[in-house]
């Protein structure tokens, strides 16, 4: 429950436009589809034995920034050059403060 209400307070802050610091390589972004996802953390996967995944296989957990959908991903294929660190998304008046 203390992260979503993390991720929520984070993001409201980021909506009212105040400056708001992330972790390096919290933002990664799909080279082919170029969406942004937060970077959520790591899970551990319990499934039965005739899953494709292995049980307690270590997984990335990621949002897309978009929508807020939630995305789980093997590490080894998230970290095998489909992605790459982002930015999060410009604030819309951070184009004013550096022109001003």
């Amino acid at each position: 429950m203390g992260e979503a209400v993390s991720f929520l307070s984070r993001w409201s802050k980021v909506i009212e436009g105040q400056r708001v610091s992330f972790p390096k390589d919290h933002f990664w972004r799909h080279k082919k589809r170029g969406t942004i996802y937060e970077r959520v953390g790591q899970a551990q996967v319990q499934c039965p034995k005739d899953a494709p995944l292995t049980d307690y296989e270590v997984v990335e957990v990621y949002r897309d920034v978009n929508d807020g959908e939630l995305w789980v991903r093997r590490v080894s294929e998230f970290h095998d050059g489909r992605y790459e660190p982002a930015s999060p998304t410009p604030l819309p008046n951070d184009a004013t403060e550096e022109e001003g």
